[in-house]
């Protein structure tokens, strides 16, 4: 929880630092999510690269 008090302080005395603290947080976050995903879709032999369109997008009709 330090790092939450950290970056409440940070925010009040360097707001251009907060902002890029903030957003490289956002980056580790979503990329462990994305590995965590990942990992969790292998683990039950689920794969997305077979995915195929099944239609065109753009609105025609045929």
């Amino acid at each position: 929880m330090e790092y939450f008090t950290w970056t409440a302080s940070l925010a009040k005395t360097a707001p251009l630092t907060y902002a890029i603290v903030t957003v490289g947080t956002m980056v580790a976050l979503g990329v462990s999510l994305g590995v965590l995903a990942d990992v969790a879709f292998k683990a039950m032999h689920i794969d997305l690269g077979k995915y195929k369109k099944e239609y065109e997008e753009g609105g025609e009709s045929r």
